[in-house]
């Protein structure tokens, strides 16, 4: 995968998860600096952009409780499944898991 695709497909993702953590950090009160182009609702970012956007969505992952996470998941109407399988793949493919994060292998 080239730089400019792995790019395209990480902001692609970032733009599916953002109103779903904008929306959490509303109802549990996480008080973070919206990411302003995915506030936006930028189609192309520059790389500039698609870095913070990607430390926004780690901000918010060090902040949210996983009941909070699942509570929210299963009230919300803002689920889909296209949501489901990229917050998925966002947790599973994260660098660093905090213990608290649902995706971390307890062996």
């Amino acid at each position: 995968m080239t730089e400019l695709s792995r790019l395209t497909a990480e902001w692609n993702a970032a733009r599916i998860l953002y109103p779903t953590y904008s929306a959490l950090a509303r109802e549990f009160v996480i008080d973070l600096t919206p990411c302003n182009d995915l506030e936006a609702g930028v189609e192309q970012p520059p790389q500039e952009s698609v870095e913070q956007a990607r430390q926004w969505l780690s901000d918010m992952d060090e902040r949210i409780q996983i009941h909070q996470l699942r509570q929210f998941l299963q009230t919300t109407t803002l689920v889909t499944p296209q949501l489901l399988q990229t917050m998925l793949l966002h947790h599973l493919h994260k660098d660093e898991k905090a213990p608290s994060d649902p995706t971390r292998s307890t062996s």
